[in-house]
């Protein structure tokens, strides 16, 4: 019975061994988990920290772009404040991935663009094309009344993460155009 309790102590001291392990392991997953989101939370409170810095209609607009390209860490991003006509008859409407987003009313996550076809992207500043894009409308009561655009030099993975740092940086940044707009026009009227 001894031989038996020294197999079973020494078994458990194995197992607990793998155990401890995977203890660092998951340990180790959860520290590199708390990080991202603290540091996703930091980037969000500075990118409405800007917007609220803001306060002419150009000022937002340049702090709505900059903490969406900052928050998604993206090469370019581009705003547009309201849609553009449709082409002419002449030249015919290339799908671009704002018109797209506008329609759909929703976001457009592309994580590899270059596999869209007929998609009109905009080069970046280098010159080359967004290997991966996203793209987001913005409301005003309700309706579209724009749409955000991030690009990225090459393709890449979208999370959930990200899809939330978007979202949530969406509705500030929404209202803080609102709020530009309204103390633009007030400005134009007096």
């Amino acid at each position: 019975m001894g031989r038996s309790r020294d197999q079973a102590g020494s078994g458990l001291e194995q197992d607990h061994g793998r155990r401890g392990a995977g203890g660092r392991r998951v340990w180790e997953k959860t520290i590199e988990r708390e990080r991202r989101f603290r540091r996703d939370a930091v980037a969000l409170l500075r990118a409405v920290e800007g917007l609220n810095a803001a306060g002419q209609l150009a000022q937002v607009v340049e702090a709505v772009r900059a903490g969406a390209r900052e928050l998604l860490r993206g090469e370019q991003a581009t705003i547009r404040c309201s849609p553009d006509p449709g082409g002419t008859a002449e030249s015919p409407v290339m799908l671009t991935l704002e018109t797209w987003s506008l329609e759909a009313r929703k976001a457009i996550w592309l994580e590899n663009a270059h596999g869209i076809q007929d998609l009109a992207l905009p080069a970046l500043a280098d010159g080359s094309v967004p290997g991966a894009a996203v793209a987001t409308p913005l409301f005003h009561s309700g309706r579209p009344c724009g749409v955000i655009a991030i690009y990225f030099q090459s393709p890449r993975l979208f999370t959930r993460a990200d899809e939330r740092l978007l979202q949530n940086f969406m509705g500030p940044a929404s209202a803080a155009l609102e709020r530009a707009a309204g103390g633009a026009r007030e400005e134009t009227a007096a």
